[in-house]
């Protein structure tokens, strides 16, 4: 196979690797695609053509899958629409070096088919936990997620979801167990089988909601992004809000949460809208996002406000997005001349102190996160235990179509590794009440203006992964990258 063909068949097995990810959720295109890239890797003849190999792969399989990365630069299209296809390209290109990088390692290390499809599972697995911690961070459609309308996705709770990417990786390669095709398919048939039936078992117990849990309103304004802070419809943003949080039921609830920066005013202490959300909530606790200022610096915020509109618990964002809430490397970009969109006039957001808690009055603690900081799984787990996960976010950003239901998979991958339910308030959806299972109890669509009262799900056990986290990973992966390396040495010497 010429090097030209090669690269576009990986290009194509890489988009249909990405297919597995919502909304197609078709998680047997993901199987299919990463077996076929196994099967160009073990016949590469050296590291580099196997970098370059996965370097296409990843391209295929970023930009399906990173798709909705150009919906914000079609938020004001005549001002920002040219950057989109560079966005997508640069993102998928860069992302693409991690997978490179580990095509090339695990050709380095492995001898023959089955060593080398062992290798690219630990290599592609690997690249999700630098994906994770290198620089600001981007762990975004790690292979484990495609798994997670199905039991299967059930194993992150006992070894969390790199070992899931890491066994995924590993099935679809498991044909190439050299010449005994029969058998590697047979052995990987086995394996899923057994994830699935365990899984399904796990779903099997139900979690019981008691009928005296607390109910927490969840509030989806539904407001257009190119809309939201302007000055003409503010002010009917505001009202839409609290209509929703003072509306009439049967029965009123404990707390209310809104949105991730669903407050279009700088949070200042004493302000009497901050009294005015409190009083149209019945003096019950309000979550909502909000920016606000403290020593000059601006930070995006999740504030809980109690009665008479006193502040009593406030989280700052500490993974803001590149280029969306901050511009990384200012003083190298004022050295090549563009110090323009470095100055504070742009609106860069300061990096909150770490992971919080936040008390709802009487319902307990909940970890906050805000937008894209529940995509992070080493980072939610390692934060205190607390009744549950409580996420604002705005995914107007993300369009209407894969970035919302990806985002809302990946959320719901955090409450099945941690045994914790999840409450999310999104903008425009998908606004969703989560149990400890990662089942969804309720949820509003995308596009829908709306509220959703529901009972707090109790949290479950602590989970084997919340208990000892990536270990169990981590040294699987060595002992089996020492074992290759042995082998290697072994066969050249």
């Amino acid at each position: 196979m010429t090097g030209r063909r090669r690269s576009l068949l990986m290009i194509l097995s890489g988009a249909v690797a990405a297919l597995g990810h919502a909304p197609l959720s078709w998680a047997v295109l993901t199987l299919i695609g990463f077996g076929v890239a196994a099967g160009v890797f073990v016949k590469c003849a050296s590291p580099r053509p196997a970098a370059i190999a996965g370097w296409f792969f990843g391209i295929g399989y970023f930009a399906v899958a990173l798709s909705w990365i150009v919906e914000p630069f079609l938020i004001f299209p005549v001002r920002d629409g040219w950057m989109a296809p560079f966005a997508l390209v640069g993102i998928a290109g860069a992302l693409s070096l991690f997978w490179a990088a580990g095509f090339a390692a695990a050709h380095g290390i492995g001898s023959g088919n089955a060593s080398r499809c062992l290798a690219l599972a630990v290599a592609v697995s690997v690249a999700g936990i630098l994906r994770e911690n290198i620089l600001t961070g981007f762990p975004w459609a790690l292979p484990a997620y495609v798994w997670v309308d199905s039991p299967v996705a059930q194993s992150a709770a006992w070894f969390g979801p790199h070992m899931l990417s890491f066994l995924t990786v590993l099935l679809s390669g498991a044909w190439l167990l050299e010449k005994r095709i029969w058998l590697g398919s047979g052995l990987a048939l086995a394996a899923f089988s057994l994830l699935w039936l365990a899984g399904y078992e796990r779903l099997r117990g139900a979690v019981e909601i008691s009928d005296d849990a607390p109910l927490l309103r969840i509030v989806q304004p539904n407001v257009p992004q190119a809309l939201k802070w302007h000055p003409d419809y503010s002010a009917e943003f505001q009202h839409r809000l609290l209509a929703l949080s003072a509306a009439d039921t049967t029965e009123q609830p404990d707390a209310v949460i809104w949105p991730e920066t669903a407050a279009t005013f700088l949070m200042r202490p004493g302000d009497p809208r901050l009294e005015g959300i409190s009083a149209v909530a019945g003096e019950r606790p309000v979550a909502l996002g909000i920016r606000r200022r403290e020593d000059g610096r601006l930070y995006n915020s999740l504030a809980v406000i109690g009665p008479g509109g006193i502040v009593s618990g406030v989280y700052d964002k500490q993974r803001l997005v590149p280029f969306g809430e901050f511009i990384p490397f200012p003083e190298w970009l004022g050295m090549i001349g563009l110090s323009a969109i470095t100055a504070d006039s742009f609106g860069n957001f300061s990096k909150g102190a770490g992971s919080r808690t936040v008390r709802l009055g009487d319902i307990g603690e909940f970890l906050a996160l805000i937008c894209y900081e529940a995509v992070f799984p080493r980072s939610v787990r390692a934060a205190p235990r607390t009744s549950g996960l409580l996420q604002i976010t705005n995914d107007a950003w993300f369009g209407n179509i894969s970035g919302p239901q990806q985002h809302l998979a990946q959320s719901r991958m955090r409450a099945v590794e941690l045994g914790l339910p999840l409450i999310r308030s999104t903008n425009t959806g998908i606004s969703a009440a989560v149990d400890g299972k990662g089942r969804i109890i309720d949820s509003l669509p995308l596009g829908q203006t709306g509220i959703i009262d529901v009972r707090l799900p109790p949290a479950l056990p602590p989970t084997l992964y919340a208990r000892f986290g990536d270990m169990p990973y981590f040294f699987t992966v060595i002992c089996l990258s020492a074992i290759l390396a042995f082998r290697r040495h072994r066969i050249r010497h």
